[in-house]
């Protein structure tokens, strides 16, 4: 009876002890879709254990920098050449553009108007894109007949041409307080990219309007003139030098002696030749 007991006792110890394990086997296991987490251990930075700088700037006393002082103009955009302004008195949406060479020392007047804070440039500043407002100052500048759209300019700072690029449309959201859509167009890379007005209106808001995409180098190209490529440099590898063949030395033929010429026609054709050593030799070494 002790012996049974004692047997079931080891049975049910050994059930629990393998349901225990696989139990355990599941909590853990990220085969069945348990997430695991990482424990993280952060080292903490503040303001109660910062690191004072310990650098002393050397005093400089009674600095003199030169600097240019421009008036009555508002920023438009800087480029590694020159810094573009326009003008900031009178009230016209149109703004006279001015450009800014270190250079030179000089503030140029473009004789260009347009909308202040509509210039793009590209990375290489060769030129700017901008907005110009013809209801503003009653000119048709693009020859349509109707002075009243908004047009995209660009003026090539070299040489000072311009042109006129198309009718952009109103297509972007209202900013906020204002109830009139604006332009939406982007210069990346001479990439010109702007909404454009398929009726040639652009008085009101136009919520399917089409892109342009221009690539300005077209016209920069055609201003300047094509580029003529940098001619690149290959490297030649040489390796070493290939050795100049050596012919093989000739088996020297022997000569008679002349005194024995008379006698040496052994084939007796009358004449003594390279056949008759060759006959020679051929019976001497037998």
């Amino acid at each position: 009876m002790f012996r049974d007991r004692f047997s079931c006792f080891l049975l049910c110890a050994k059930s629990f002890f393998i349901i225990t394990l696989f139990f355990l086997a599941l909590c853990v296991s990220p085969v069945l879709g348990i997430a695991q987490n990482i424990t993280p251990y952060p080292t903490v930075y503040g303001i109660s254990n910062t690191v004072k700088i310990s650098k002393t700037p050397t005093p400089i006393s009674r600095l003199k920098v030169d600097v240019q002082r421009i008036v009555d103009v508002h920023l438009e955009a800087i480029t590694d050449d020159r810094i573009i302004f326009s003008d900031n008195t009178g009230f016209d949406d149109n703004k006279r553009f001015f450009i800014w060479e270190p250079d030179n020392n000089k503030l140029f007047d473009t004789n260009e108007d347009g909308i202040p804070g509509s210039v793009r440039l590209p990375d290489d500043g060769k030129y700017m894109v901008f907005l110009f407002d013809e209801a503003d100052e009653g000119i048709d500048i693009d020859g349509d007949k109707k002075a009243y759209n908004t047009i995209m300019r660009f003026y090539h700072f070299e040489t000072g041409q311009k042109l006129n690029l198309g009718i952009p449309a109103r297509s972007a959201t209202p900013p906020p307080g204002e109830s009139r859509s604006i332009f939406e167009y982007s210069l990346k890379k001479n990439f010109l990219a702007f909404s454009v007005s398929d009726a040639n209106d652009n008085t009101s808001r136009d919520e399917d309007a089409p892109w342009h995409v221009i690539n300005m180098l077209d016209i920069v190209y055609e201003i300047e003139g094509t580029p003529t490529p940098t001619p690149t440099f290959t490297p030649v590898i040489v390796g070493p030098p290939t050795p100049t063949p050596i012919p093989p030395t000739p088996t020297p033929i022997p000569t008679i002696d002349p005194g024995l010429q008379s006698s040496a026609d052994i084939n007796a054709d009358g004449s003594v030749n390279q056949l008759d050593l060759l006959l020679f030799q051929y019976f001497w070494n037998k």
